[in-house]
């Protein structure tokens, strides 16, 4: 996905093109692939220790995002801003994830495109 994320067009909104990279991983991948994504996730979340290790690398994934975003925008990466803005897009990625634990039918592409949507209204509550 992060091939498909720099592969993006230089003008789009950082979080356009990850919606683009993330229908396009998603997208590539087989009934079969997508259902083995969607048991691992739940199991990794549903598991104390394994949602232990996926939250470390959730982290890692976090700062290779600042990374990137900030390589896309000619921006260093400890700009707050690009961390701020990093933080909300993995955080809304996170609720997009967090229902498919319960509910194995829920549709984690359109729940991503949801909470991206909400990210880019400025999140009101």
């Amino acid at each position: 996905m992060l091939e498909a994320w720099r592969a993006q067009p230089a003008g789009l909104p950082p979080i356009t093109a990850l919606r683009r990279a993330i229908e396009i991983g998603f997208g590539s991948l087989t009934p079969e692939q997508a259902a083995e994504i969607m048991v691992r996730g739940r199991l990794l979340y549903s598991e104390p220790e394994l949602r232990s290790a996926a939250i470390n690398e959730l982290i890692r994934s976090s700062q290779l995002m600042v990374i990137e975003l900030a390589t896309r925008l000619g921006r260093s990466p400890d700009e707050f801003e690009i961390r701020v803005y990093t933080g909300a897009v993995i955080g809304a990625m996170m609720a997009a994830i967090l229902p498919l634990v319960d509910d194995p039918s829920a549709d984690f592409v359109a729940l991503i495109e949801q909470a991206f949507d909400y990210v880019e209204k400025g999140m009101p509550i």
